[in-house]
C-alpha cells in the first residue's frame, strides 16, 4: 500500500511542477505542411478546370458490382460487358481505356476477349436482382464517365439491359 501511495505522489509531483512549453517548432511546421497540403487538395477538386481533372469516376457502382459476383465466370462477364459498353459510342479515350479495369487483372482480360456475347449475357442474367440492379448503375457510371452519353451509347445500354433482365 504504501509502494502504491508513494508512487502515485511522484507522479502527481511531476505532472504538478512540470511546465508544457507548447508545440515545438517542427511540430507547427508539420501543422502548418498539413494544413497547406489539405487545403490544395480542396481547392484543387473545387477550382482546378475539367480538363485537368480526370471525369473518370469508377469509385463506386463499377467496384460494387465487381466485388458482389460471386463467381468467376461472372466477374469475366461484367468484364465483357464493361469493355463492350465502353466500345458502344465507337471511341474509345484514353482515360477509358486505361481505367477501365481497375478493378479487373489481365488474366479477366483476356478470358472476357475469349467469350461470345450470348454466353456473356447469359451468366449476368443468372445473377441475383440486387446485382443486377448494381450492373446498372456501374454501366450508367462507365457510359457517362467521358462526360458525354451519346445516343448510340443509348441505344446499346437499353439493349444490353434488356437482354440481362
Amino acid at each position: 500500500m504504501y509502494l502504491l501511495v508513494n508512487i502515485t505522489l511522484q507522479i502527481s509531483d511531476t505532472l504538478a511542477t512540470s511546465v508544457s512549453n507548447g508545440p515545438t517548432n517542427n511540430q507547427i511546421l508539420l501543422m502548418v505542411s498539413a494544413f497547406i497540403l489539405i487545403a490544395g487538395l480542396i481547392l484543387w477538386n473545387r477550382l482546378a478546370p475539367s480538363r485537368l481533372r480526370s471525369t473518370l469516376t469508377f469509385d463506386d457502382d463499377v467496384k460494387k458490382a465487381w466485388l458482389l459476383l460471386e463467381t468467376h465466370e461472372q466477374k469475366v462477364s461484367f468484364t465483357k460487358l464493361v469493355v463492350e459498353a465502353i466500345k458502344s459510342d465507337g471511341k474509345i479515350t484514353g482515360e477509358e481505356e486505361e481505367s477501365m479495369f481497375e478493378e479487373m487483372d489481365m488474366d479477366y482480360r483476356k478470358l472476357a476477349a475469349e467469350i461470345t456475347l450470348d454466353d456473356m449475357y447469359k451468366t449476368l442474367s443468372d445473377c441475383d436482382a440486387e446485382v443486377k440492379k448494381t450492373i446498372h448503375l456501374a454501366l450508367i457510371q462507365v457510359l457517362y464517365s467521358d462526360g458525354d452519353f451519346a445516343t448510340e451509347e443509348k441505344v446499346w445500354f437499353d439493349e444490353a439491359m434488356q437482354r440481362i433482365h
